[in-house]
């Protein structure tokens, strides 16, 4: 399993920085892999982030990801 699959995630809140409160958290970005590690991710808009998967070297099945916007 090689990763390096771009994945894109869809939802809301995704905004890693408030410009009223001067925070920008955009270098604490990842995707979680669970088990397999982080990831760096990018947002792209409050509703649309991307990352890429990580390779699959404990060859799971299936892996849980989640997206942390402060590390």
């Amino acid at each position: 399993m090689t990763g390096n699959t771009k994945v894109v995630l869809k939802g809301s809140n995704f905004m890693p920085f408030d410009w009223r409160l001067d925070i920008d958290n955009q270098n604490d970005t990842f995707c979680n892999w669970g088990e397999l590690g982080k990831t760096h991710a990018m947002v792209i808009s409050s509703t649309e982030a991307e990352c890429v998967s990580p390779a699959n070297t404990m060859h799971l099945e299936y892996a849980t990801l989640n997206l942390t916007l402060n590390n």
